[in-house]
């Protein structure tokens, strides 16, 4: 299933959460994949798949782990392009639907991030900082 097609899914938020369900899966099925091919055996394959499939996320410490890394590197590397293409109530909802992913220690490590003056005011607003 690949998926490059987002068409097949409906331009709403129902929408948008399918599609990103369906790509976890995608994802997980195709690394289980690559990782049985080259000889992994089936405990760590699960173990993969539960990870990229965000399977307990807040009380699995791996898997919260991993969803710390990948909302630090959105903060740090791509909320700046974020910023320019939404308006300041659209990137408020952004910003606190991010942090409520964080652990405490990543929401620490967020606000040690170097932003801009006026990204960080954004920030700042938006969690009542």
């Amino acid at each position: 299933m690949p998926m490059g097609n987002c068409e097949s899914y409906s331009m709403d938020r129902l929408g948008y959460l399918k599609w990103r369900e369906d790509l976890k899966q995608f994802h997980a099925k195709t690394t289980a994949s690559i990782l049985q091919q080259s000889g992994y055996d089936a405990e760590f394959i699960a173990r993969v798949s539960f990870l990229i499939e965000k399977k307990l996320l807040k009380k699995d410490e791996e898997t919260q782990l991993l969803e710390d890394v990948v909302c630090l590197v959105f903060l740090e590397y791509y909320f700046n392009s974020f910023v320019q293409k939404h308006d300041a109530e659209k990137m408020k909802n952004i910003i606190l639907k991010t942090w409520n992913k964080i652990s405490e220690k990543g929401q620490q490590e967020a606000l040690k991030i170097d932003y801009s003056a006026p990204n960080f005011q954004l920030i700042k607003t938006a969690l009542d900082l």
